[in-house]
């Protein structure tokens, strides 16, 4: 597949991460905001280094591994937020997406434009189709955010979440 980073948008753009993140991308993996939806342990500023290394050389839409994509503002171009996205193995399969924002970030309709610009890049390639989030219950804006594109509940599993009993809402987004 060809690598459609970085992806413009009018407020934002979606790139891969860099060396001047790091500060910010341990930041956003030790927020207890984001830690609290999701099973990801704290992030030290040495695995958030071999994590930016990693995400470097990775090909884009590599089955199997997450492709990490930092939300950028496009005034400065530091990092705002992320946006995960998990290509399926198997031919047909959903690829999955998770976002985050940092705190000062939230609430300007960031993760809408973020989802947008993906969803124009993405849109009709082979593989990238049909996404799939999973949700703790509990985090109503991305619960939000994911049904305002359109995305379709298919399941509720019991789970633990931030070391708390919680529901797991899986939805899908087809964009055919």
């Amino acid at each position: 597949m060809r690598d459609p980073l970085p992806i413009e948008a009018q407020h934002l753009r979606l790139r891969r991460p860099r060396e001047d993140d790091l500060q910010a991308l341990v930041a956003a993996r030790n927020d207890d905001d984001v830690l609290r939806w999701l099973d990801w342990a704290p992030l030290c500023s040495a695995d958030a280094q071999s994590l930016i290394e990693e995400q470097a050389e990775r090909a884009f839409g590599t089955p199997g591994l997450w492709q990490l994509l930092v939300i950028a503002s496009t005034d400065d171009d530091r990092m705002l937020g992320e946006l995960s996205l998990l290509p399926s193995h198997e031919p047909g399969e959903p690829a999955r997406l998770a976002i985050s924002l940092l705190p000062e970030a939230r609430g300007q309709g960031l993760a809408t434009d973020a989802l947008h610009a993906l969803m124009d890049a993405l849109g009709g390639e082979a593989g990238f189709d049909v996404f799939q989030f999973v949700v703790d219950a509990r985090n109503q804006p991305v619960l939000r955010l994911a049904e305002r594109f359109g995305a379709v509940r298919t399941a509720e599993t019991p789970a633990l979440a931030g070391g708390e009993a919680s529901t797991e809402v899986t939805l899908l987004l087809s964009l055919t």
